[in-house]
């Protein structure tokens, strides 16, 4: 990795999915965002795992398109 880069590692929780596909949209989405390095998210225990670059993207920017 690239040292200019500061990278984070969260576990969020994310309530209301109810199937795959609500899931596989909040992958989708967050994890197009430039400075999103990885966005995994666990249905059954309604999570996303998010490794970003705070010095491209402020968490609260992910949080809004979640």
């Amino acid at each position: 990795m690239n040292s200019a880069e500061n990278l984070e590692k969260t576990r969020v929780p994310v309530a209301g999915m109810h199937c795959a596909a609500c899931s596989a949209r909040i992958e989708k989405v967050v994890g197009g965002l430039d400075g999103v390095r990885q966005a995994v998210v666990n249905l059954a225990a309604e999570t996303l795992d998010l490794v970003w670059d705070e010095s491209k993207i402020p968490y609260e920017e992910i949080r809004k398109r979640v």
